[in-house]
């Protein structure tokens, strides 16, 4: 997953990624709520569910886009 931000705040970048993480399936013991099939599992499924969460962080968000991440494949 990665986080990215316009810099100009202007809607048409440049973008700089603030963030990003690999999803190893150590997400906790909640996840049947989301759709998965065991706790702790690696998000591989498709859903119409979006979760931001950020904790004891106060922000306004507006004019978001959520894309999926289609991972390159190297031999």
């Amino acid at each position: 997953m990665e986080s990215w931000i316009d810099i100009y705040n202007e809607g048409r970048g440049p973008c700089a990624k603030l963030n990003e993480k690999i999803d190893k399936g150590n997400w906790g013991d909640n996840m049947k709520v989301c759709g998965a099939e065991k706790d702790g599992q690696a998000i591989t499924w498709d859903s119409s569910m979006i979760i931001i969460k950020a904790n004891d962080f106060k922000f306004d968000i507006y004019d978001v886009k959520i894309r999926e991440i289609i991972p390159l494949l190297y031999n």
